[in-house]
């Protein structure tokens, strides 16, 4: 749907940003928002097993809880007008996002920009040649580098 995400290269200015929908014809199943704000599974803490005391010894506080990276596989629809155009929107999009590295996609109703990474794309169904639905996988390298938008 219409300025309902923007992306952008992260090495290009604010400015650069484009409405997917508008540039691309994509946009975003039921449920893509909420797996993208998500949280990411902790990585594992420091720990000692030593013979020589029992159990086991963390190093467990707020000062070395750290986030892994995560993956987030979103399911979205790309519509165009032709054939023709389908194809040059899919091409447009996929080289956009893979060959650009570190990509921000911004989602203005829950005031965030997510900093990611393009994994894979794999197509799931094409309706009449010029709409059809994908797999878009991503990798956030760091879940905690969110900006938030005011």
């Amino acid at each position: 749907m219409k300025n309902s995400a923007f992306i952008k290269l992260a090495t290009e200015q604010d400015s650069a940003y484009v409405d997917i929908f508008d540039t691309y014809g994509v946009s975003f199943f039921k449920g893509s928002y909420l797996k993208l704000i998500n949280t990411s599974r902790g990585k594992s803490y420091v720990t000692n097993e030593s013979r020589l005391t029992n159990g086991t010894q963390y190093l467990a506080s707020a000062t070395y809880a750290k986030r892994s990276e995560r993956s987030v596989s979103l399911d979205i629809l790309m519509e165009a007008s032709s054939k023709a155009d389908f194809v040059t929107k899919y091409e447009a999009f996929t080289n956009k996002i893979a060959n650009g590295g570190l990509f921000w996609l911004k989602i203005p109703s829950y005031a965030r920009i997510f900093k990611l990474v393009y994994s894979d794309i794999q197509p799931k169904q094409e309706y009449r040649n010029n709409r059809a639905t994908f797999t878009l996988s991503l990798i956030e390298p760091n879940p905690l580098d969110r900006v938030t938008v005011v």
